[in-house]
């Protein structure tokens, strides 16, 4: 009878223990892949609540060798601060199913970039964490033309991972300790980019697909009023969802589904002010034409301000 007593013991153990470690599992995802000793981890933690969305971000940047690693990279237009910084402002947010990056005009002068800089141990892991409100992942961008950091246009459970580029120093760079070496040659500097693993991120409080958020234009009719696009109803789009067409520096169309279908939308097509004036008569580079790429506006919105990264 005793040793029954005991087997059972062991067997709860053992089961308890695969818990705690399935549990660790689910808390702490395996990263991307291995670049230059280096891996990246991403994980987001979603709430939605009455006063909208608000996301809870960490990454890591793991030295999975044992060896140190120093890493560098660059600030550029007077920016500065430390390498925990530069890694939250770099980090780029891709998602499944893509999202328009609408890109801008930046103003920057020309100058020597100071560095942010770390030497991490063997096995160590750098960690920042941050926390942002609405529907972005990030409160601000390095790069606003490369760096991606999109508006959720809808509802829906997205994929998302994020990306980092950053400088790794060769072996030589690194002396024992991770002392500063005595030359910073940047032939030394070995450039990588990180990938981190895949994060399901429910946007909106919802679980289900979100609508595809660019398409191609198809066709558009000889008086620009109709036309097609390459999206339809399996892609969750709906009669009255709207897109922008971008093609020119201040050249927007805006494009109403009028009909939905599989594979494919029937379209309205109107010139739309890029601001607050009445939009010139377009010239014919920024006519919208059949192959344009077009972006979804999110439902009820009353400005542009999702259009824009760097907000």
């Amino acid at each position: 009878m005793l040793r029954i007593h005991i087997a059972a013991c062991v067997a709860t153990i053992l089961m308890l223990a695969q818990v705690c470690l399935s549990a660790d599992d689910v808390a702490l995802p395996q990263a991307g892949p291995e670049v230059g000793g280096l891996r990246l981890r991403l994980l987001v933690n979603a709430k939605h609540g009455e006063a909208g969305d608000e996301f809870q971000s960490r990454l890591d940047l793991i030295n999975v060798t044992d060896k140190a690693i120093r890493v560098s990279a660059e600030w550029p237009n007077h920016m500065k601060g430390s390498f925990q910084e530069y890694m939250e402002a770099a980090a780029s947010i891709r998602t499944y199913p893509d999202i328009t990056l609408w890109g801008i005009q930046v103003m920057a002068t020309r100058q020597p970039a100071p560095r942010a800089k770390h030497v991490l141990g063997a096995g160590e892991t750098l960690t920042v964490e941050w926390t942002t409100k609405g529907r972005r992942l990030k409160n601000r961008v390095l790069h606003p033309n490369s760096n991606r950091n999109p508006y959720f246009p809808s509802d829906g459970f997205y994929s998302v991972h994020a990306e980092l580029f950053l400088n790794v120093e060769s072996d030589a760079a690194v002396s024992e300790g991770g002392e500063e070496p005595a030359s910073e040659s940047a032939d030394k500097r070995r450039p990588v980019l990180l990938r981190s693993n895949e994060q399901l991120v429910s946007v909106g409080g919802s679980n289900r697909a979100p609508k595809a958020a660019i398409a191609v234009v198809q066709h558009v009719s000889d008086d620009f009023k109709t036309g097609q696009i390459s999206i339809g109803s399996v892609e969750g789009i709906q009669k009255g969802d709207q897109f922008f067409a971008r093609t020119g520096m201040l050249a927007l169309w805006k494009l109403t589904v009028t009909d939905s279908r599989f594979g494919y939308s029937m379209v309205s097509v109107e010139r739309t002010p890029f601001g607050t004036e009445k939009p010139a008569k377009a010239r014919p580079h920024e006519l919208i034409k059949r192959g344009d790429s077009i972006g979804l506006i999110p439902r009820g919105a009353k400005d542009r301000d999702w259009m824009w990264v760097h907000h």
